[in-house]
Order: structure tokens, then C-alpha cells, then sequence
């Protein structure tokens, strides 16, 4: 995260993050053995009040993919990278964003910019700005 918050203030690290990393140990792992590591989820819950609830998976993929999308527009616009051809072998290559797509700007052009705008504003109202 002390990398990411180079790129601006609209990067910030949730507190939860460093709570899930013990001093000098391997991050914790939402998943342990196939199944959900509670230790997990508990140490969210009493760091941040959340609480787990069901999501539809047009949904989840939304809420992961669509902002990755929005920050690739931000870089390209403030010359952070200076290619949309870039911003893609990056996420392929450096990200694992599925190679099938062509890269994370061929993808978000085939699903259009104001479908995706409309989309952000959505979820930034029902799920808050982040």
C-alpha cells in the first residue's frame, strides 16, 4: 500500500490491511484448505464493523473490475503511462487480468464508456466511493 499511495491521495489502505499482516509473517489467506479462514473475516469484523453478506456475482466482478478500469483512465489521463497498449500488458502480464480480453482498456472498450460510467456511479451509491 506505502507503494500505491505514491500514485495520490485517492489511494488510501484500509486499517484492516496492516491488521492482517502480523509483524515479520506471511499475509492471512481468506481461504485455508478450500474452505473460508474465520480468523479472517473475524479480524475484518472487529478492525472495521463489517459484515459478510451475500453478492451477486455480476456484482462482485463489477465492484473488482470496474474500478481497476477507472484508475487505468486516471493513469492514462495524468501521463502516469503513456499508452492504453501499456495499461493493458501490464494488467496481463503483471496483474493476471484474463488474457482472452486483450487487456483491461480493449475490454472496457467493448463494454463501452458510459455503460461503465453509469455502472461506477451505481455502485458508488449503493457501496459508497471505494
Amino acid at each position: 500500500m506505502e507503494a500505491l499511495k505514491k500514485l495520490g491521495p485517492r489511494i488510501e489502505g484500509h486499517p484492516f490491511v496492516s491488521d492482517m499482516i502480523k509483524a515479520n509473517d506471511r499475509p492471512s489467506k481468506f481461504w485455508l484448505n478450500g474452505k473460508e479462514n474465520k480468523i479472517v473475516y473475524e479480524t475484518i469484523k472487529k478492525s472495521s464493523g463489517w459484515v459478510k453478506k451475500e453478492v451477486s456475482e455480476s456484482e462482485l466482478i463489477d465492484r473488482l473490475i470496474l474500478p481497476m478500469v477507472d484508475e487505468a483512465r486516471r493513469c492514462l489521463a495524468e501521463n502516469i503511462v503513456d499508452s492504453r497498449e501499456k495499461v493493458d500488458v501490464a494488467m496481463l502480464y503483471g496483474a493476471g487480468f484474463p488474457a482472452f480480453t486483450g487487456g483491461i482498456m480493449r475490454w472496457a472498450d467493448q463494454q463501452g464508456i458510459n455503460k461503465i460510467n453509469d455502472r461506477l456511479e451505481e455502485l458508488a451509491e449503493k457501496c459508497g466511493p471505494s
